[in-house]
């Protein structure tokens, strides 16, 4: 008589339930003999500020769904902490970000490969992109150009994405503006190329905001073999010697442990996969004989190599009673409410950025674009160390360049996993990041100036007109430049010992330990991280699946 699994012993544990962690639960769990366990810190996903795309205004600090962690004083940035909202729910960052869909360059995953990562090349990661992709170009957007055909796209997958509903006559203007500045106009950026301008495609359907967890993983938890544990915090991964056989965690007052047959998966994002790495005893072994945490393996890369978008905002004031402020006066909003609930299609629909445009900071936009441009009908002052933003009337484009030389660390503060990780970016220490950024407010500047946008804006608020030389811009920079929320790398995927996962993601040196997230990335892709780190859970599924076997 065969004896039954204990209930605390699983193939597999996946510790984050975000972006990578919900869809790597669905495939692993897809396979009826593979028990799954996925464990998140957060709640479950029952807020209605999740599902109802404005809500992310709201999410963006809040005390219970998100992480709500910040840097160390950045020394160029005028020493100003640079905050780094995380999801802390059952969806992680998807169920609380702008729900942009963009996937870079087809030169970041090549440059990928070219580093000795083999098969992480773009022809060879987009059927990743492909098979999670339901693209509803056609059928739930008001778009006419069909992605449906197209070799970049597919409508078999599971996270929809579709065209922005919510099209006020500001944003227009502003992509008209782009294109008379000399940007073209790109109905697909995740296509063939992506220089050029248009409405940015959503994680959305039927004008309501898809998580992971809504896409990929409501579904799965009907099946008996996935478990989800929630508001479970993972103290630390269980090894026997140089093998990973569990995870410790303490819920609801209580400590307890689960023992994984087959693999524990660290999916908790580029801020704290590497924190449990090294609460765990995977790192530096002076740092953590520091924090009195025995080395399991000594890996002075682990928390190395951060990166993350530096973003700069150019505001400007527009003509009295075009701002969306008028929009949220009681008398509208109650007009968008009934429209958001009849058509789905209104103020509701906002996600803060609905224009994306790729350049290159040069003025060359034949060039790669080394440039992002978003734009929003909006404005706030945001920079406020203590998170109050002040509405302002007017619009912003913010740029970040796609590429930045800086390179940052996640450090432990101590050995409990209760405190946060020590954040630094390293920001602003080359002369070409500080370059770029310079570049990028005066493109937007000559954005703003074209005859698109003449009689919709009064005058600069932010840089400010008297802000001019590459000084000035610059300290304006220093003192207002925010982070774009997308750190990666710092758990880089590579041969050599500045790295820590090889290209099946396996933890060098270790058995039955991976890491699946966007800390992963050795460089950042060239846009959000989003749906890069979808595709990274994809292939990293069929991958384990093919260990497994």
């Amino acid at each position: 008589m065969s004896s039954q699994p204990s209930q605390n012993t699983f193939d597999f544990i996946i510790v984050g339930a975000g972006t990578a962690g919900c869809l790597l639960a669905n495939r692993l769990s897809a396979d009826s003999h593979n028990r799954v366990l996925l464990i998140e810190a957060g709640p479950k996903d029952k807020s209605p500020l999740i599902n109802v795309p404005i809500g992310f205004a709201l999410l963006y600090d809040h005390k219970k769904l998100n992480w709500r962690l910040q840097s160390e004083p950045e020394p160029n940035l005028n020493n100003r902490r640079i905050k780094q909202p995380r999801g802390k729910v059952l969806g992680g960052s998807s169920a609380i970000n702008g729900m942009m869909y963009v996937r870079g360059q087809q030169e970041d995953y090549d440059h990928w490969a070219e580093l000795g990562n083999d098969g992480w090349s773009y022809k060879e990661v987009l059927p990743y992109f492909l098979k999670s992709e339901k693209q509803l170009r056609n059928s739930d957007s008001i778009h006419t150009d069909s992605l449906h055909n197209s070799a970049f796209h597919s409508n078999v997958g599971e996270w929809p994405v579709s065209d922005v509903r919510f099209r006020p006559e500001l944003a227009d203007k502003f992509v008209k503006a782009a294109v008379e500045s000399g940007l073209n106009r790109n109905p697909d950026i995740n296509g063939e190329k992506q220089s050029g301008i248009d409405y940015t495609q959503l994680s959305q359907a039927n004008g309501q905001r898809y998580s992971s967890a809504r896409a990929f993983l409501h579904d799965a938890l009907k099946r008996p073999n996935l478990r989800v544990i929630t508001e479970a915090q993972v103290q630390r991964i269980d090894f026997d010697n140089d093998r990973a056989v569990g995870v410790e965690l303490f819920c609801k007052g209580t400590t307890k442990s689960f023992q994984a047959k087959k693999e524990v998966i660290l999916s908790a994002g580029a801020l704290h996969s590497p924190q449990l790495l090294m609460l765990s005893g995977v790192g530096d072994q002076q740092t953590l004989s520091g924090h009195k945490i025995k080395t399991i393996k000594h890996m002075p890369a682990v928390g190395k190599n951060l990166q993350e978008h530096l973003g700069i905002n150019v505001i400007y004031e527009c003509q009295k009673g075009q701002s969306m402020v008028e929009e949220f006066k009681p008398h509208r909003l109650v007009g968008h409410m009934v429209k958001y609930l009849t058509k789905k299609e209104s103020l509701l629909n906002f996600n803060g950025a609905l224009v994306s445009g790729f350049f290159n900071t040069n003025g060359d936009d034949h060039e790669r674009p080394n440039c992002q441009v978003v734009f929003s009908p909006a404005a706030a002052d945001d920079s406020d160390p203590d998170n109050k933003a002040k509405i302002l009337p007017g619009i912003t484009a913010m740029a970040y360049p796609l590429r930045p030389d800086a390179r940052g660390s996640i450090s432990l503060r101590s050995a409990s996993a209760d405190d946060s990780p020590v954040i630094r970016h390293g920001f602003l220490e080359t002369e070409r990041d500080k370059r770029e950024l310079i570049d990028a407010v005066r493109r937007i500047r000559t954005i703003f100036t074209q005859p698109a946008l003449q009689a919709s804006v009064q005058k600069e608020i932010f840089p400010g007109v008297e802000q001019q030389t590459d000084e000035q811009i610059l300290e304006y920079i220093r003192e207002h430049a925010l982070g774009c929320y997308h750190p990666a790398g710092s758990c880089r995927m590579g041969k050599g010992d500045d790295s820590v996962v090889d290209e099946r993601l396996r933890v060098h040196g270790l058995k039955g330990l991976r890491v699946v997230d966007a800390s992963i990335m050795p460089t950042l892709v060239s846009g959000n991280t989003n749906a890069p780190v979808t595709m990274i859970a994809e292939k990293a599924a069929t991958m384990i699946l093919e260990d497994s076997a």
